[in-house]
This record gives structure tokens, sequence and C-alpha cells, in this order.
């Protein structure tokens, strides 16, 4: 089931990644395990993250690129296997990183939207770390 977060932005599993609705235009799989093939006529991208591991620092600031890169033109489905773990994750990122939410806001947006939401470890730390790399990451774009 598609869960609706924010500015064009949906968390699904692996199913909706597989056979998304008509109305999103753009799929991000954010899971090393399984592959999926592109669904046809989708601007499509793979993040291979492991399940219930934390996150690289280079593969959590790709994910936020890409979606910054995306957003104004496609509905956007993020998603994982079951949709609880790394794809929220991602989310949580872009908007701490890019709408200047603190981790805390984020994370319970995510969660009121798509309810068993469980971040990778780590990964309030991990953001304030690209934050502090990436200086731009500190700016709102809302």
């Amino acid at each position: 089931m598609i869960s609706y977060v924010d500015h064009q932005l949906y968390i699904g599993e692996q199913g909706d990644a597989e056979s998304p609705p008509s109305f999103i235009s753009a799929v991000f799989w954010t899971a090393l395990d399984p592959q999926i093939s592109p669904p046809p006529n989708m601007v499509f991208a793979r993040l291979p993250l492991k399940e219930y591991t934390e996150p690289d620092l280079i593969d959590l600031e790709m994910g936020v690129e890409w979606l910054a890169r995306h957003i104004q033109e496609h509905h956007i489905l993020v998603a994982c296997r079951v949709g609880l773990g790394r794809s929220p994750s991602i989310i949580i990122a872009y908007l701490c990183c890019k709408h200047d939410l603190s981790f805390k806001e984020a994370q319970e947006l995510v969660t009121q939207k798509r309810p068993g939401t469980t971040p990778l470890p780590h990964l309030g730390t991990l953001i304030e770390q690209l934050k502090m790399k990436t200086p731009v990451f500190s700016h709102r774009t809302r």
C-alpha cells in the first residue's frame, strides 16, 4: 500500500515499485535485495541499501540528491521490500537536508504517514554528519 508523505513523495513496498499506480512517474528503489526491473515508462534509480544496516554516508547523500533532482518534475515512489525501513529513511534524510526539518520532526511526519516506520540505525547522526559535510543541505528549499 502506497503512503503519501509530502511534496510529491510516496513510500511503498516491492509490489508497488514493480507495478506503480498511474500518477507515479518515478521510482526510487532503495534495496540491495531483491532487485527489481524498472517499470516501463518511468524514471528509475536504485540505491542498494542493506536491510536493518546503517547506511553509508555517501549512499545517504546520493539518495537525497536524487530526490532533490527529480522532485520538481515527478511524483516519486520511494520503495523497498516492505516500505518500513530503507525507503522511509531516505525520505527522512531528504526532509531534514532539503526542507530543514529536524530529525525528530521528519521521523514523526513519516511515521504518521507510514505507521510502522523503523529508520535505519544511527540515521539521525548520519543526517547531521551529512549536513555538516554538505553545507547546502542546511538551506531550506520549500
